[in-house]
C-alpha cells in the first residue's frame, strides 16, 4: 500500500505541485490552522505587548487575550482563496473532459428532457400557455429544476471523490464540494443561455424580459443544491439509506415544484402545501422574469432567500460535524 501511494505521488509530479501550491497559513475548521502546506505544524509567532499595554500582539486564542495581526489574516483568506481556485480548476477540467465531452453530454441531457416534457405539455394543452410558449415555459422550469438536482448530485458524493486528493492535505471536503458546486452552477447558466438563444434563433421564444434576473434565479437555484448536497453528503457518510430516500424524494419535487405548471394552477386547497416549496417560488419567478407578460403575484423572493440562508447554516454544521468522521477515515 505504501509503494502504491509512493507511485501515486511520483505521478502527480510537478503538475499536481503547480496545481496545488504550498501554501502557509491555511485557514481551516473556521479557525486560523498554521501549516507548512504538507500538513506539518510550524511553530507560531512570539506574542509581543501592545504599545498601549493592552495585551498582546500575536496569535488569538478565546483564553489568553491574544490578538491575531492583520496580515496573518490577509494571508490565510489569500491562501484559501487559492486552494479554492486551484481545486475548481481541477474540477472543471475533470467536468468538461476531453473535446469538451463532458459539455455536450450534460446538452443532450437538458435537450431530451425539454423535448419529451414540451410534446407532453402540447399534447395535454396548446402551444401557449398562459400568454407564453409552452417551449420556453417548460425549458424554464427544467432548467430551473436540473440546475438544482444536478448540483445536489455532484456535491452529494464528495466524500466519495475525495481519495485523489489525499495527498494534499491543505484541502477539505468542503473546498471540493463548493468547487464542484460553483463548476455546475457556471455549466447550467452558460447552457441555459445557450439554450435560450437558440430557441430565439428557432423563433419558438420571445427575446428574455430581464436576462440578469433570470441569471440569478438560475445561481440561486444552484446555491440550493450546493448546500443541500453538504447536507446529504455528511449525511450519506453515516446513514447508507438516505442516498436512495434522496433519489425519490428528487422525483417527487420534480412533480411539485412548478417545472410544469405555474402557482395560480394549483387547487386552492393545496395552496398551504405547495407553497412551502421554495423551488416553486423560483419558478414562478423565473416565468415572470424570463417573460415579462406573466406576474408571479404569489410567489416570494424573500421566502426563497430564508430557505437559502438556512441551507447554508445547516450545511456548514453538518460539514464541521463530519469532517472528524471522514479525517478518521
Amino acid at each position: 500500500m505504501l509503494i502504491h501511494r509512493a507511485s501515486l505521488r511520483r505521478r502527480a509530479g510537478a503538475r499536481a505541485d503547480a496545481a496545488l501550491p504550498q501554501l502557509s497559513p491555511v485557514c481551516r475548521d473556521y479557525s486560523l490552522r498554521w501549516g507548512n502546506g504538507r500538513g506539518n505544524k510550524v511553530q507560531l509567532p512570539t506574542p509581543r505587548p501592545r504599545a498601549d499595554g493592552k495585551g498582546f500582539l500575536g496569535v488569538h486564542h478565546a483564553h489568553d487575550g491574544i490578538e491575531l495581526p492583520m496580515s496573518d489574516v490577509s494571508n490565510a483568506i489569500s491562501n484559501q482563496l487559492r486552494v479554492l481556485k486551484a481545486v475548481t480548476f481541477r474540477e472543471a477540467k475533470a467536468r468538461i473532459g476531453l473535446n469538451f465531452l463532458g459539455v455536450w453530454t450534460e446538452f443532450g441531457r437538458l435537450s431530451v428532457a425539454i423535448a419529451v416534457f414540451s410534446v407532453m405539455r402540447y399534447i395535454t394543452s396548446k402551444g401557449i400557455h398562459r400568454g407564453m410558449e409552452i417551449v420556453p415555459f417548460i425549458a424554464t422550469g427544467v432548467l430551473m429544476f436540473w440546475i438544482f438536482r444536478r448540483t445536489l448530485m455532484l456535491v452529494s458524493t464528495t466524500t466519495l471523490s475525495a481519495e485523489r486528493y489525499s495527498f494534499f492535505p491543505q484541502v477539505t471536503i468542503l473546498d471540493l464540494a463548493i468547487s464542484r458546486g460553483i463548476v455546475n452552477i457556471v455549466l447550467y447558466v452558460i447552457l441555459s443561455f445557450v439554450a435560450f438563444a437558440v430557441f430565439m434563433i428557432a423563433g419558438v421564444s420571445q427575446p428574455i424580459y430581464r436576462p440578469a434576473y433570470v441569471a440569478m434565479l438560475l445561481i440561486v437555484s444552484g446555491f440550493y443544491g450546493l448546500f443541500a448536497g453538504i447536507i446529504f453528503n455528511a449525511l450519506c457518510t453515516r446513514i447508507r439509506l438516505v442516498r436512495p430516500v434522496l433519489q425519490v424524494a428528487l422525483r417527487i419535487l420534480l412533480m411539485t415544484s412548478g417545472v410544469f405548471f405555474v402557482i395560480p394552477e394549483i387547487p386552492y386547497l393545496f395552496h398551504g402545501f405547495a407553497l412551502w416549496n421554495p423551488l416553486l417560488h423560483l419558478n414562478d419567478l423565473m416565468r415572470q422574469e424570463y417573460f415579462g407578460k406573466y406576474k408571479a403575484e404569489m410567489a416570494d423572493f424573500g421566502y426563497a432567500m430564508e430557505w437559502l440562508f438556512w441551507l447554508v447554516f445547516f450545511a456548514l454544521v453538518s460539514e464541521r460535524a463530519m469532517r472528524p468522521r471522514v479525517e478518521r477515515a
